[in-house]
């Protein structure tokens, strides 16, 4: 079975794990201009989801915060909404994952770093996709791969 993780947004990155195997693909999210910003490329992360036969995509969960002026939440909430309303309609199950629960279990805080070289530490054969700080991104999509996978049954049965 396979398992995708996503930490979403413009520099956001999607990582697909085999159950039995671990991760096998570490992607920046596919993002195409849209006028003055940018958008989620729904058609390249469609096929990606149907080649790697991803069975599962846990996505974490989005908010707005205090702080994210009226255009950058609503950009934000845009491209959740399409990698939620992507994975659905290709038939595929979802979960989101609050940050505070999958980084709870991984026992990381809010540095980007420190996810980084946690990263690194479960999966050294990644180092090519996870060599600078700004592959942050990528490192928290691996994680929350983690997380799903070690929580494969329950995410399955709907009791998380």
């Amino acid at each position: 079975m396979i398992l995708a993780g996503v930490d979403p947004g413009i520099s956001g990155a999607a990582c697909a794990f085999d159950l039995t195997t671990g991760p096998i693909d570490l992607i920046d999210l596919p993002i195409i201009p849209d006028g003055k910003g940018k958008q989620l490329d729904v058609q390249n992360w469609s096929q990606w989801l149907h080649r790697l036969n991803v069975a599962r995509v846990v996505i974490e969960s989005q908010w707005v915060r205090p702080e994210d002026g009226a255009v950058g939440a609503f950009r934000s909430g845009m491209l959740f909404g399409q990698l939620r309303a992507t994975v659905q309609a290709n038939g595929i199950s979802l979960s989101t994952v609050t940050p505070v629960r999958w980084k709870g279990y991984l026992e990381l805080t809010s540095d980007k770093e420190q996810s980084r070289l946690v990263a690194l530490a479960k999966f050294p054969q990644l180092e090519p996709k996870l060599l600078r700080k700004k592959d942050h991104n990528r490192a928290e999509a691996v994680l929350i791969t983690l997380w799903g996978a070690v929580h494969w049954r329950g995410l399955a049965a709907g009791t998380l």
